[in-house]
């Protein structure tokens, strides 16, 4: 374009893609108020219009999600959680808007799932914690216990006469206080303690309901499984550095043997608990030594628990000796398995496996451990180790193949391919040369011209951008980088990559006649258009992100706007080096149509 050309046309699209991305907002910040204001329905609507605009942002299928809960819509509130989470996976309170629907659905197995999973992305998070709370409460309402040993029963047994003076005991508030946690389990603990069958039959007669003890003998013995207490002390922590790998739970109160003395097994595991319990006082105080011996003493008195044995291995772990640390993993994952223990315990044995991996530099062997740690068990943290060091083995295994010898043999054979035309030939060797010695921008370039003749336009231009970053004054990168654009009627492209190389080599004549080509093509295309807009090359000028940035320039919009009524009016702009510029780009891009 010159100073004497003829604007015969101008095209001012009514909304870009930044313009809709607003509207988007705009929308999404007035249904915000409505919800605010308990107008749900609107909302939706508003929230709807966003979505419409703009379905790629995650935030407003989440806020409709919202909307629909409260309207009691739990399908559609579903629908539109599952949308946000596979937006954003990473985000926490898209899994807290699936929960809230499932539990509307009374799905509530579902919904504690997805709290949970919502957690292992955002542990901290209040919402998704108290949507556990809130699952838990409500299967507990299905428990005919909770209502049974629900805070009730201490006016009940504060109102009997024989036993409202138990109250006076600690021992025996405690152990209330450990059957209302968990009447399933302690129920059957407490059956030979006479003061707890007193408070358990009058719980019973409350309700109407007779209940006896078993005669002595009959039934289960307390602790008459050598594992299943054991196994419900062990923690899931997954960090052994910088965080106490033992989980130190309260302490019941020893209370005298009132009655028959425990069996055996059950005064093995009592006695194991004891001395974990004791193990996990040096583990905290950072007593490895002493830990070591607490544990080992509780792995006598239970070979056939895993809880101890990997309280030991961590003890062994943090004290630095991981041979030991490594044998109690795989002891303690051969007596989970034996003994059809839960899966996490084999899980958390294969992640210290891998931790231990790690710290001998085993990378290989630490990526086994970890994905067979998730195969027993999903664990956020150990998803995050497990991309950690694929990645950093990734990196070492590339550094170890760099060999530029051999780099210059692949690329010496990509050349000569290239010359037979054997061009996925050569690309293969340019890729092998380019992993042997990356720093070498030659070989991009060569790359992209093997791309080019095959039209893969997109890694061919990407070739050339790495290229350039690795050498930006190489010229032949801007020209293949230009001709590319030039071919896919992106000029406004093409010609500001060719005046960024001319700025690096001025007198190279093939960026000069290649630019000279472009400006030729854009005078042909608005000859040749008649004054009517190409649609399709003016569609991929508005997803430039300049050509956008230049739209929304005001004094831009008014010299455009000018322009349709009086197309001469653009030669007082074109006085002005910095409007010039832009009006040149947008007519490169096909908005302005020049004759």
């Amino acid at each position: 374009a010159t100073k004497t050309a003829s604007f015969s046309s101008v095209f001012l699209p009514k909304t870009s893609n930044l313009k809709m991305a607003e509207e988007a907002l705009a929308a999404k910040k007035r249904g915000n108020q409505f919800f605010v204001a308990g107008n749900w329905e609107d909302a939706i609507k508003e929230f709807t219009s966003a979505i419409e605009l703009d379905s790629s942002q995650h935030v407003f299928f989440s806020n409709r999600s919202a909307c629909h809960s409260e309207m009691k819509k739990f399908d559609e509130a579903l629908s539109d959680a599952e949308s946000c989470i596979k937006l954003k996976p990473d985000w926490a309170k898209g899994y807290s808007r699936k929960g809230c629907a499932l539990f509307g659905q009374n799905k509530l197995e579902e919904s504690k799932a997805a709290y949970e999973e919502g957690l292992k992305i955002d542990p901290s998070n209040a919402a998704l914690a108290q949507g556990v709370k809130d699952v838990d409460a409500k299967l507990a309402s299905f428990n005919p216990f909770a209502s049974m040993f629900g805070e009730s029963l201490w006016g009940k047994i504060a109102t009997n006469p024989q036993t409202s003076a138990f109250l006076n005991d600690p021992n025996f508030v405690n152990k209330v206080k450990l059957l209302q946690s968990n009447p399933q389990v302690y129920l059957n603990l407490y059956m030979k303690d006479p003061q707890m069958m007193q408070v358990i039959q009058l719980a019973f007669s409350e309700m109407g309901l007779n209940f006896q003890a078993p005669p002595p003998g009959e039934g289960d013995q307390p602790g008459s499984s050598s594992t299943s207490q054991a196994m419900e002390d062990d923690d899931d922590d997954d960090d052994d550095e910088g965080k106490d790998d033992i989980e130190v739970k309260p302490k019941e109160p020893e209370v005298k043997p009132q009655g028959p003395q425990l069996s055996e097994a059950a005064q093995k595991e009592k006695d194991a608990s004891t001395a974990k319990e004791l193990g996990n006082g040096f583990y905290k105080k950072r007593k490895f030594d002493e830990a070591i011996e607490a544990y080992t003493n509780a792995v006598d008195l239970m070979p056939d628990s895993p809880v101890y044995l990997t309280n030991r291995s961590a003890a062994y772990f943090m004290k630095g000796d991981l041979e030991k640390s490594a044998e109690d993993c795989h002891s303690a994952i051969k007596v989970a398995r034996k003994n059809y223990a839960p899966l996490k315990f084999v899980a958390k044995a294969f992640t210290r496996l891998g931790d231990i991996s790690i710290k001998q530099e085993h990378h290989a062997e630490a990526i086994d451990y970890y994905s067979k740690s998730l195969l027993e068990e999903g664990n956020y943290s150990v998803k995050k180790k497990l991309k950690a060091i694929e990645e950093l083995k990734a990196e070492l295994d590339r550094k170890a193949y760099i060999n530029p010898e051999l780099g210059l043999v692949h690329k010496e054979n990509g050349n000569k391919l290239f010359q037979e035309s054997k061009w996925k030939e050569a690309i293969e060797e340019y890729s092998e040369s380019i992993k042997r010695n990356p720093s070498d921008h030659k070989v991009y370039s060569n790359r992209a011209g093997a791309y080019t003749k095959l039209m893969a336009w997109e890694y061919a231009l990407k070739d050339c951008n790495k290229c350039m970053e690795l050498e930006p004054g190489f010229a032949k990168a801007y020209l293949r980088k230009g001709k590319i654009e030039h071919l896919c009627k992106e000029y406004q492209k093409a010609i500001a990559t060719y005046n960024t190389g001319l700025e690096f080599e001025p007198d190279s004549v093939q960026l000069v006649e290649a630019k000279r080509a472009t400006l030729h093509a854009i005078s042909t295309a608005n000859a040749e258009s008649g004054g009517v807009p190409d649609k399709e090359r003016q569609a991929r000028a508005l997803a430039d992100p300049e050509v956008q940035k230049i739209l929304q320039d005001p004094e831009v919009s008014s010299v455009l706007e000018s322009m349709q009524e009086n197309p001469a009016a653009a030669q007082a702009a074109l006085s002005n080096p910095s409007m010039r510029k832009k009006l040149e780009v947008l007519i490169a891009a096909g908005i302005i149509q020049v004759r």
